[in-house]
C-alpha cells in the first residue's frame, strides 16, 4: 500500500542525528523506533505518533487528530495526526513522540518482552514487536478497516473480546428489560389497588345509601302505624260516647 514518501523522507531528516532509530515497514507504510520502541511512522497520507496516553485525550481536542483503531478500537497513546504540512508542526509532534519514547526502558536493557503489550491487547498476536515478525509488518493495512492484518492469535483473541462485549450488552438489555418490566408491574399493582379503592369506595357509599333508604322506610312505617293507632283510639272513643247516649 502506497504511503507518503515526502512525509516520511521529512520524519528522517528531522530523526537523523539520533543513532537509536530504526525503520520499519508495517500498516502499509512506514514506522521509526525509538529505543527499540515504537515512535513515530507513516500510514498512507497521515503522521502516526506514539504519546503519553494521559495526554491523548488533551491533543484528541484537535480536529486534525484522531486514534489509531486498526482493530475498530481507539488504541489509547497512538494517533493519527493530519495537517503537518510545515516543519514547526511535524518537529512538535515529533518531540512529543520522542519524548515519551525517551521515557520508556530499551528493551535490550530489561531483556526484552512485549513492548507493545497495549497494540498487542487492541491488534494482533505473535512475535515480533506487533506481533508477527516481518513478514507482518511487509503486509499492507489498511488503518481505517478494523481487523486488518495481524495473526491467528490476534484474530481468537479479537473473537473472544467481541464475544464478551456481546455477551456484557445482551446482559444489559436484560437487566434493563427487568427493570422496565418492575416498573410496568408496579404501574399496574398501582392502577388496581386505585381501581379496587374506588370500588370499594363506590360500595360503601351504596352501602350507606340503602341503610339510609331503609331507615326512612322504617321510620315512615312507624309513623304510619301510629297514625293508624290514632284512628283507632278515636273511632273507639266516638263508638263510647255515643253507646252512653
Amino acid at each position: 500500500m502506497a504511503f507518503d514518501q515526502g512525509l516520511a523522507d521529512r520524519i528522517r531528516r528531522a530523526l537523523e542525528t539520533r543513532a537509536d532509530v530504526e525503520e520499519k515497514h508495517m500498516f502499509g507504510g512506514v514506522a521509526f523506533m525509538v529505543r527499540d520502541h515504537m515512535c513515530c511512522g507513516v500510514v498512507q497520507s497521515s503522521l502516526m505518533v506514539r504519546i503519553d496516553p494521559d495526554a491523548s485525550d488533551h491533543l484528541l481536542r484537535d480536529p486534525n487528530v484522531r486514534s489509531m483503531d486498526v482493530t475498530g478500537r481507539p488504541m489509547r497513546g497512538f494517533l493519527f495526526v493530519d495537517g503537518v504540512e510545515t516543519d514547526a508542526s511535524l518537529l512538535e509532534w515529533l518531540d512529543r513522540a520522542v519524548a515519551y519514547a525517551e521515557t520508556m526502558p530499551m528493551n535490550g536493557v530489561n531483556g526484552g518482552g512485549d513492548e507493545m503489550e497495549a497494540m498487542n491487547a487492541n491488534a494482533t498476536g505473535g512475535g515480533d514487536e506487533l506481533g508477527g515478525g516481518d513478514d507482518m509488518m511487509d503486509q499492507p493495512m489498511d488503518p481505517m478497516m478494523p481487523g486488518g492484518g495481524g495473526g491467528g492469535g490476534g484474530g481468537r483473541r479479537r473473537t473472544a473480546v467481541r464475544r464478551v462485549v456481546r455477551k456484557k450488552k445482551a446482559a444489559k438489555k436484560r437487566s434493563a428489560r427487568k427493570r422496565v418490566a418492575k416498573r410496568v408491574a408496579k404501574r399496574g399493582v398501582k392502577r388496581r389497588a386505585r381501581r379496587v379503592a374506588k370500588r370499594g369506595a363506590k360500595r360503601a357509599a351504596k352501602r350507606v345509601g340503602r341503610g339510609v333508604r331503609r331507615a326512612v322506610r322504617k321510620a315512615g312505617r312507624t309513623v304510619r302505624r301510629k297514625r293508624r293507632a290514632v284512628r283507632r283510639t278515636k273511632r273507639a272513643v266516638r263508638r263510647t260516647v255515643r253507646k252512653k247516649k
